[in-house]
């Protein structure tokens, strides 16, 4: 179906063109007291990086999607006897940029509204804003804690390490991303996805 007026945007085409620039710079540091033997009761090492990601596009300058400004790791092992040990590891992020909707938009082919032919009305697309509005929405920090209890053992003229892992000892819900939809009354709808929750796992491993 064709608009009463001539409308200049399409929304279902792109045109893909070679323009804009970025940079990005930051520093890392990182400590370690290192493994040296069975006599070795505490080790592990702890690394923290600080940068920027930005790029410019058409003189407007935009977090890249991947910008991370904190990174944070810390792992800790200790032996508390010669055949068990525990280990932990820490981990925290500042999380990435994300684009939020800001509303809703005809969708436009050419210079006609799109019409859906069941309903006979007109199909709306999510609107994402102008330049001021991307990437301008951080997903929450993202942090998890995990442990290992392993126990060690010799026989069979093998070395053996019996392990008991849990991944995100606390069950943070950590933020993937968000996925927006349109509901029937044209409400915006958004889901979280997540990642992995509370997860115990066992396992055996062998060195001959």
């Amino acid at each position: 179906m064709r608009s009463q007026e001539k409308l200049p945007v399409d929304s279902l085409t792109s045109v893909p063109v070679n323009e804009g620039k970025g940079q990005s710079y930051g520093i890392e540091l990182s400590c370690e007291r290192r493994y040296l033997g069975p006599k070795t009761k505490l080790y592990g090492w702890i690394n923290y990086s600080l940068s920027k990601a930005v790029r410019e596009w058409y003189g407007v300058q935009l977090p890249f999607r991947f910008d991370q400004t904190h990174t944070l790791n810390l792992v800790l092992n200790y032996r508390f006897l010669d055949w068990f040990e525990i280990g932990a590891r820490w981990s925290y992020a500042s999380n990435f940029p994300f684009t939020k909707p800001v509303g809703i938009t005809p969708r436009i082919s050419n210079d006609s509204l799109v019409i859906n032919p069941l309903t006979n009305q007109i199909i709306f697309n999510l609107d994402y804003g102008g330049d001021e509005n991307r990437l301008s929405e951080r997903k929450p920090a993202y942090h998890r804690l995990d442990l290992r209890f392993s126990a060690f053992a010799n026989f069979w003229k093998t070395d053996w390490t019996f392990y008991l892992d849990i991944i995100n000892v606390y069950n943070r819900k950590n933020i993937l991303g968000y996925d927006y939809s349109l509901s029937s009354n044209l409400q915006i709808k958004q889901s979280t996805i997540g990642m992995i929750p509370f997860l115990p796992t066992i396992g055996i491993s062998a060195r001959f």
